[in-house]
């Protein structure tokens, strides 16, 4: 079968999958994943992986708990460092 392709076709088909591959790469840090990011910068090569490109990233992981960070915001409420309205915003943001 691969007798039967030119070298042309051979060379569209690499460069689709080479965006595929930088499609995966750049798909795996923002919302569309990895997997998302492959297929659509294997169909739409360079202009898939510039839309990919401008995809919001994924939320970053949290690594400490929650009421750690909110113990944090109610001590500096107590310092005074900040206002009661700030500190409420920051425990809904949190809490979401």
């Amino acid at each position: 079968m691969l007798a039967a392709l030119g070298g042309m076709e051979l060379i569209l088909i690499l460069l689709a999958f080479l965006f595929g591959l930088a499609g995966w790469s750049v798909g795996r840090t923002r919302i569309i994943g990895g997997f998302g990011g492959a297929l659509v910068g294997f169909f739409f090569t360079i202009l898939g992986v510039i839309i990919i490109y401008l995809l919001p990233r994924k939320a970053p992981i949290r690594i400490e708990p929650v009421t750690d960070e909110i113990k944090k915001y109610k001590e500096l409420l107590d310092m005074g460092a900040i206002t009661e309205d700030e500190y409420k915003t920051q425990k809904a943001k949190l809490l979401m």
